[in-house]
């Protein structure tokens, strides 16, 4: 490749940064006059996030109202059954808890609910 060829190619490079650059002004221009007539002028965007959170209570011990004073909805629910205690009983009849070792087993003592809340708001961001 020759000098002048180099030289073509470098000056041709340079001229389309330069045409290009003044191409991009020229189209955002028109893009922001093109949305003036259509946007009213005191137009105002909301920024709002969705957040999403998955709480559980079991055996009635929470409470969901504190959520719901501070915005949640409960969107869904499922209950099922849980374990709340547990008591250690013989294994069979005539052991000693405290000597034998085999003699203990432990079995659920009371069941409750389990109920998962799947709760949803909306928060403005400033």
């Amino acid at each position: 490749m020759t000098l002048n060829n180099k030289l073509f190619y470098l000056f041709t490079l340079i001229g389309l940064l330069l045409s290009g650059c003044e191409a991009l002004k020229k189209a955002e221009q028109t893009f922001q006059k093109t949305l003036e007539p259509i946007l009213p002028k005191n137009f105002k965007i909301e920024k709002k996030i969705m957040e999403k959170k998955s709480i559980s209570i079991s055996c009635d011990n929470d409470d969901i109202q504190n959520y719901l004073d501070k915005g949640w909805e409960v969107k869904s629910s499922e209950t099922e059954e849980a374990i709340c205690t547990w008591k250690s009983i013989q294994a069979k009849r005539g052991c000693d808890l405290n000597l034998d070792k085999g003699c203990r087993i432990t079995v659920p003592d009371k069941i409750g609910k389990k109920v998962e809340y799947l709760l949803e708001r909306q928060k403005e961001i400033p």
